[in-house]
């Protein structure tokens, strides 16, 4: 074997070794936002069943109250649901990246409104509000709080997934990155 063929095989062998590194670290990468995706879907389905529960205690008239936890609720679970298709889709569409992020910042916003809506509630008792449970009070809180978290990260790692997936379609397109 030639000087140039072994140059050639060691270089390709830490090629290969480079590419199976990447796909670990992007199945890591996918593992974590599916994870944060599910926990995402969850909490929003807490936070709509609270909602829904708050909603009930006020005599079914949406109030502040009950429409931040409605709406952060439905936000959060289209959020995660949207991630977990951009996640395990290897080529996600603009399109849905776009409604991801759409409903990413909305449950963020939501959730801000929501940690100070509660905080209001629960600072400023008065008899015009409903009497609502503290527990129900206090989950509204730390749901809302760990939502914010949760999809703050989860934006993070969606980046990195976009990322791979923009250099995926650009080898695809132009060919680049294949031994052909």
């Amino acid at each position: 074997m030639s000087f140039y063929q072994s140059t050639r095989a060691i270089l390709m062998d830490n090629g290969e070794e480079e590419g199976k590194q990447h796909q670990r670290e992007m199945r890591l990468v996918t593992v974590g936002v599916s994870i944060l995706a599910i926990a995402s879907m969850v909490i929003g389905l807490v936070v709509l069943a609270l909602g829904l529960v708050i909603l009930s205690e006020e005599g079914g008239v949406i109030s502040y109250l009950s429409g931040c936890n409605l709406t952060f609720g439905v936000a959060m679970f289209l959020a995660g649901l949207f991630e977990i298709v951009c996640a395990c889709t290897r080529r996600a569409t603009g399109c849905m990246i776009c409604m991801y992020d759409m409903f990413a910042v909305t449950s963020i916003i939501a959730a801000i409104v929501d940690i100070d809506t509660m905080r209001r509630w629960l600072q400023y008792h008065d008899g015009s509000q409903v009497p609502l449970s503290e527990a129900i009070e206090y989950t509204c809180l730390l749901l809302a709080a760990i939502g914010f978290c949760l999809t703050s990260g989860s934006c993070v790692l969606m980046c990195r997934i976009s990322q791979e997936q923009e250099r995926l379609l650009f080898e695809d397109t132009y060919g680049m990155g294949t031994d052909k």
